[in-house]
């Protein structure tokens, strides 16, 4: 005996139905890196930041309260400003400033904090002083009120260009799981969305947003994000590994500029080379 099954109707999907999908597949892909950024702990995160400066501030009323009642002596003024205004820029640029000698500072392109430390070094580690520890605080709080607004100019930068990585990050995914005849065309779209990165980078300079530190800190982010992407890596380490072991190895030398922790910009033109190094990059990798 023989059986025949047909399907019925409601087991033959229309288009629209797989419209709908792909379009639910899109909208929980966009929420789920809306709420990941959303909720995410942000070193940079300008309520962190705002939050620190005034502790900081707080902080320093209170050694000046303490230096005028005379339960501090010009010593210990200038070694809680120093500590203060150190632990300050540590916390809100990431540089080790806490650790780091004068001769550091000045390499690491803050040379106005270097200066400041040196004026608190004779006070702080003699054991009598003529120093005038009120100027002093007031110095201390001048240059932490400085590196706050510096931060928050720079905030403005970092927003406008934050979806340029989350955009490389999304077609870096991409690019692993494209076919090879795809894959140049996906490469082109990092290029492109790195180009307009540096196109900001490049205006935030010429405004005034960011100054030679945070140049070379946003170029570096940049030309990192487009590896990662390109390499199709999950990680910086890994796309300059990647990068290192692969034919590509003579650019390896040239986006190691960018990995340097100890490199920091601090002239007009250490600016325009990082930026020209960072637009050759993208360029050559084909």
């Amino acid at each position: 005996m023989k059986f025949s099954i047909d399907l019925e109707a409601p087991f033959a999907l229309s288009a629209y139905w797989y419209v709908a999908g792909i379009l639910l597949i899109i909208l929980g892909r966009v929420l789920l890196l809306f709420f990941g950024r959303f909720f995410r702990t942000d070193p940079d995160s300008p309520f962190k930041v705002d939050r620190v400066y005034k502790a900081c501030l707080k902080r320093i009323e209170g050694i000046e309260s303490g230096y005028r009642s005379g339960e501090l002596d010009t010593r210990a003024a200038h070694g809680q400003m120093s500590s203060e205004v150190r632990g300050f820029v540590q916390a809100v640029t990431g540089l080790p400033a806490q650790s780091m000698v004068c001769g550091e500072l000045r390499r690491r392109g803050r040379p106005e904090l270097a200066e400041l430390i040196s004026e608190y070094y004779g006070p702080e580690f003699s054991y009598a002083s003529e120093a005038d520890a009120v100027e002093a605080i007031g110095k201390g709080r001048e240059l932490v009120t400085e590196e706050y607004g510096r931060n928050v100019r720079a905030r403005k930068i970092r927003a406008a260009v934050a979806y340029r990585a989350v955009v490389n990050d999304e077609l870096g995914g991409l690019l692993r799981k494209a076919p090879a005849f795809l894959r140049p065309a996906v490469t082109d779209f990092i290029r492109s969305n790195t180009r307009k990165w540096i196109m900001r980078i490049e205006k935030a300079l010429s405004s005034g947003e960011l100054d030679a530190f945070g140049v070379h800190k946003q170029m570096s982010a940049a030309v990192k994000s487009f590896l990662k992407a390109v390499t199709g890596t999950r990680s910086d380490t890994a796309a300059l590994d990647a990068l290192k072991s692969s034919d590509r190895a003579g650019l390896a030398t040239l986006a190691g500029f960018f990995y340097m922790q100890s490199l920091v910009c601090r002239s007009d033109t250490e600016v325009q080379i990082s930026i020209q190094k960072g637009k050759e990059l993208i360029e050559k990798w084909v």
